[in-house]
């Protein structure tokens, strides 16, 4: 039951089956790690293209969908285009579905695919 009312917290909502089971996993490791998700940063949401035109038409409609942030850059190791939406918020489960959710169908109708996404740790201070 704590663990339930843990996940509440961290998914924003009451439903703690509503959102995806990765994207739970990453936020329960990240707080067995010690990350403070209550804390806000930035969280990128990658997706890889096979050209730059779809990489760039991307870009600006997710521009025009009222993202402000977004990176375009091209990537030699994997010889594809990656995008990264930068989204300045404090990691809930369900707003991070609902968000890669949009994401990626947006992505799919540019040719492009999902990358995953990620952000970096945010610890709280140490206690004595």
């Amino acid at each position: 039951m704590e663990e339930m009312n843990w996940m509440k917290n961290i998914i924003g909502a009451d439903n703690a089956r509503a959102a995806s089971e990765e994207t739970k996993a990453i936020l329960c490791r990240m707080a067995e790690d010690g990350d403070d998700l209550s804390q806000p940063r930035e969280i990128d949401f990658n997706h890889l293209f096979a050209d730059e035109e779809s990489a760039v038409a991307f870009s600006e409609a997710v521009i025009l969908r009222g993202f402000t942030q977004v990176d375009c850059d091209f990537w030699d190791e994997q010889d594809e285009w990656q995008t990264s939406v930068h989204v300045t918020m404090v990691p809930s489960l369900l707003e991070i579905d609902v968000i890669e959710t949009e994401l990626d169908e947006m992505a799919r109708s540019f040719d492009g695919h999902p990358d995953g996404w990620g952000c970096m740790e945010v610890v709280g201070p140490e206690l004595p």
